[in-house]
């Protein structure tokens, strides 16, 4: 019964220790995403700073030839696209950051679950020992 219990006492402490390695790779792999999404965040708000820039100008050389002012608004469409792109890309970011989030979640719901039977034969075979 003694060899029973430092064996389950083995085995809680791996266990445990397993645990605690994939919560930190969770940890990791969150930080990456939230890392990723501020980056995108600061591009965006750069871009849309720039994008607000452009439309001043846009009005300034309204007045110049049509030529110039036909290559500004392709330019101006290549930002909107750009922007929609990035857009997209952050809703992407969001969804994968819920969907870890949901992820841990359940794995720290399984954890506890774990942790309470572990206890709860090591009350039994306390019960049985006395």
């Amino acid at each position: 019964l003694a060899a029973e219990s430092k064996s389950l006492e083995r085995a809680k402490a791996e266990f445990l220790q397993e645990e605690k390695q994939k919560e930190s790779e969770w940890s990791h792999r969150n930080r990456q995403v939230e890392e990723r999404e501020m980056g995108l965040l600061e591009k965006e708000s750069k871009l849309q700073m720039y994008e607000e820039d452009f439309r001043g100008k846009i009005q300034v050389y309204r007045q110049k030839e049509s030529s110039w002012l036909e290559k500004t608004r392709q330019e101006e469409k290549r930002l909107q696209q750009r922007e929609m792109d990035l857009s997209v890309a952050v809703q992407k970011l969001s969804h994968e950051r819920e969907v870890w989030e949901k992820a841990v979640k359940t794995r720290e719901s399984d954890i506890e679950l774990q942790l309470s039977q572990i206890r709860q034969r090591e009350q039994d075979i306390q019960t049985i020992y006395l």
